[in-house]
This record gives C-alpha cells, sequence and structure tokens, in this order.
C-alpha cells in the first residue's frame, strides 16, 4: 500500500483554508504542488537510495575486516566471524544491489550505468578475490600449513594487498555514486528553495487564510505527529531501562507509521542481538569449563608420569651405584643381569615418552590410526618384559596365557600402550609376592 504523505495532507488543509481567496489559493496551491514533487522525488528516490547506497559501503567495508580476520583470528570452520563473512556474500549484500535495481529505475541512465558497473566489480572482482582467501584456508588442516598461511597474509595483510585494494576501490565506486545522489538531493533542495521564494508574496496577501490554516495545521501536527512521537519517547525510556519486549502500534500509514515500524524492527533487532550476545557469553563459559577440565587432566597425567617414571631411575640409581662402586665383585652371570635390567627400564621410559607422545597427539587431534593384523601373544610378552625389572623388585610372579598365533585387527602402537598400562597398573597395585596373569578368551569368534 502506497505511504500517505504527510505534507500532501498539509497541502489540501492549507487550500482549505484559503478558500475566499481563490486565485491566491490557486496559485498557492500550485506553488506548494512543485515543492511537494520536488521533495517526493528526494524522498522517494535520491534519499532511499543513498541510504541503501551507506548501508552497503559499511558492509562491503565490513567484509574487509571479516576477511582479515578470516587468516589472522581463528581457524575454526564454524567461528561466528567466517559465518558472518559468508551471509554478507551470499544474503545481504545481494539483497542491497536488488534493492537498489528497483530504486535506480528512477534515475538517469549514467547512474543507473554507475550502479552497473559496481555490482559488475562486486560479483567480478570483490567475490573472487575474497574467495580466494578463504579457499586458501578452507580447513583446520589448511592452518598448519605455513605456506598457505603466508599466501593468505600476502593477500589481506596490508591495505595495499591484493583483496583490500579491490575492496576499498569498490568502497570508493559506492562513494562517489553517494556524492552524486547526493548532489542531486541539493539541486532538489535548491529548486524547493526557489519555489518557495517564487509565493512569498502570495503568502502575504492570504493572511488571513493563514489564520485557520494555522489552527487546523495545529490540530493536524498534534494529532498526527506530536501524540505518536510522545508515544515512541515513552516506549524508548522503556527500552532504555531493559524492557526489549514493547512494540509501538501503527495507527497511521504515513511517514510517522514508518517511523514507529522501523522503531519496532530496531527494537527487533536489539532484542536479537542481546540474545547473540547471552549465547556468545555462554559459548566462552563452555570453553572455559571445558579448559580448566583439560588442565586438571593434565596436571593428573603428569603426576602418574611422574610416579611411573620414578620406579626406573630408582633402578637405574642402584645398579649403577653397585656398577661403579665395586664392578670386579660381580661375576659375568650378575653382569648380564644387571645389564637386562638396565635396558629393561630404558626400554620402560621409552615406552613411557610414547605414551606421553601419544597422549599429546590426542589433546592436539593428530593421533592417527593404522589398522593391522596383530598378534596380542607377542605383544603381551613384549610388555611383561619391558615390566620385569618392576616385578621382580616386588617379587611378582608374571605369566602370559594368551593363546599364540592368535590375532586382532588394531593399532599396535595403541594396543602396545594399553597392555603396557594394564600391566604397569596391575603391578602397581599388587601386593608383594603376589602374581600378575594375562590370559584370553575366545567367545563368539572375538577375543
Amino acid at each position: 500500500m502506497k505511504r500517505k504523505s504527510i505534507t500532501k495532507r498539509f497541502i489540501l488543509a492549507y487550500a482549505l483554508s484559503t478558500l475566499t481567496i481563490l486565485v491566491g489559493a490557486v496559485m498557492l496551491y500550485f506553488a506548494l504542488n512543485n515543492s511537494y514533487v520536488l521533495v517526493e522525488s528526494m524522498a522517494d528516490v535520491y534519499s532511499p537510495s543513498t541510504q541503501q547506497l551507506q548501508k552497503l559501503s559499511f558492509e562491503v567495508g565490513k567484509t574487509k575486516m571479516l576477511i582479515k580476520g578470516w587468516v589472522f583470528v581463528s581457524p575454526q570452520t564454524n567461528f561466528p566471524d567466517k559465518i558472518r563473512l559468508k551471509h554478507l556474500q551470499e544474503k545481504e549484500i545481494p539483497e542491497l544491489f536488488k534493492i537498489l535495481d528497483q530504486l535506480s529505475k528512477k534515475w538517469e541512465p549514467k547512474e543507473q550505468q554507475q550502479l552497473k558497473l559496481i555490482e559488475d566489480h562486486f560479483i567480478n572482482r570483490m567475490l573472487p578475490a575474497q574467495r580466494k582467501v578463504m579457499n586458501l584456508l578452507s580447513s583446520y588442516e589448511d592452518y598448519e600449513n605455513q605456506e598457505l598461511i603466508k599466501e593468505a597474509k600476502s593477500l589481506v595483510a596490508d591495505k595495499d594487498d591484493e583483496v583490500m585494494n579491490i575492496t576499498n576501490d569498490l568502497v570508493v565506486d559506492i562513494g562517489e555514486l553517494m556524492m552524486l545522489l547526493s548532489g542531486k538531493a541539493e539541486e532538489v533542495k535548491i529548486q524547493a528553495k526557489k519555489s518557495m521564494n517564487a509565493f512569498k508574496l502570495l503568502i502575504i496577501f492570504i493572511a488571513l487564510a493563514i489564520g485557520l490554516g494555522t489552527l487546523l495545521l495545529a490540530s493536524f501536527i498534534n494529532r498526527s505527529v506530536m501524540a505518536p512521537l510522545k508515544e515512541l519517547d515513552k516506549a524508548a525510556s522503556l527500552v532504555q531501562r531493559g524492557n526489549l519486549d514493547i512494540q509501538v502500534k501503527i495507527k497511521q500509514n504515513n511517514e510517522i507509521g514508518s517511523l514507529t515500524d522501523n522503531f519496532n524492527q530496531m527494537i527487533q533487532s536489539l532484542k536479537k542481538q542481546k540474545e547473540e550476545l547471552e549465547e556468545y557469553t555462554q559459548l566462552l563459559q563452555k570453553s572455559r569449563k571445558n579448559l580448566k577440565a583439560t588442565n586438571k587432566t593434565k596436571d593428573k597425567f603428569f603426576n602418574i608420569l611422574a610416579h611411573d617414571l620414578k620406579g626406573p631411575f630408582t633402578s637405574f640409581i642402584a645398579i649403577t651405584d653397585v656398577l661403579s662402586k665395586d664392578p670386579d665383585s660381580l661375576n659375568e652371570e650378575q653382569k648380564m643381569h644387571f645389564l637386562k635390567s638396565l635396558n629393561n627400564s630404558a626400554v620402560y621410559l621409552e615406552r613411557l615418552l610414547e605414551n606421553l607422545l601419544q597422549w599429546a597427539r590426542t589433546q592436539s587431534g593428530t593421533l592417527e590410526v593404522n589398522l593391522q593384523c596383530v598378534e596380542t601373544y607377542d605383544i603381551v610378552k613384549q610388555n611383561l618384559k619391558i615390566i620385569s625389572i618392576n616385578a621382580e623388585n616386588k617379587k611378582i610372579t608374571l605369566q602370559n596365557k594368551v593363546e599364540k598365533e592368535v590375532g586382532v585387527l588394531a593399532d599396535p602402537n595403541l594396543l602396545n600402550t594399553i597392555f603396557r598400562n594394564l600391566i604397569s597398573n596391575a603391578v602397581k597395585y599388587t601386593q608383594e609376592g603376589g602374581e600378575v596373569v594375562v590370559s584370553s578368551k575366545k567367545w563368539n569368534d572375538q577375543m
């Protein structure tokens, strides 16, 4: 529905108040009507066009900041700024061009051509340039590739780099068109001013009619402008106190009605932004909680690791102490026993370090699983040998009762780690003189 203009109602009220002076009223009507046409041209064409171009310039400028953040801020694919950039490229900016295309139907051919060049610049230059950066760093692994990082930075790091330069050129082109349309609006204002000067003498001639017109106009302004503005002011005060659930009822189909509608839309936008901010706050708190849990797990892991390192180092110190103080008192068999113990302790330490490395890989998400057929008997035998020095210190008997030549589908390194940790914990928590047995059992073609 076409919006009714308050200006047009003013003309009607003014014409009715000057019927007693017919000639002056007719001349005044044409003068005012001419001013109305000029102002309407500015209001319906140039002013909205300038506003949309200003919004387009702001959104294009925003993509410049977001594409730079794509490279420097976060490698996460679902990072809010990355989602926002795609939304701008694929929806919001194209919608602005659609609105401008409709408005440009009332422009001059030169202005329409300039808008077409701006749209071509966006589609054929800015979008490909920015998507080149987005494609270079499209996954978490891409951020691990220093060459891709370097290439992406070379496109966005400085204002003179390719993507920044193309985007800045587009902003400049939009600004030039805005200046051109603003100039047209100023021309309309000047013409309106000339028209007003032309009928100043007529206003003096119909001074008596103005009295009546003033009364009518005051009543109209109070009803159509002042009352709605007071209602808007009251609503704005409620919003200032944090009430975002308020909506002002639209009672008029004119500029005041449009202002009321814009006010309601602004409240909805503020409410949505508040909800998004609360959501971001919750995500931040969740991330903080996860970080604390990770640190707690890390501390626990290092405590366990320090405890497991103590045993092998104790053996190292005891054996090297004997060998360094009185090596001649030992026969060959005893020396070989000590050397085997040292070797077992070294292998045990190496396995602990492998555990630490695998834990680090797990935390960073780079752990690779290589499934293959593995004989469990050999793995158990190898780990019993490694932990035998700790078992001997506690006089614990180790037995391998796993069936030979029986394989399972698993990663050898991870399976080794599992058995090593299980047997190590079993020895650690078994009383002195006890027994640790590792056995297997088949059940429904499974081990």
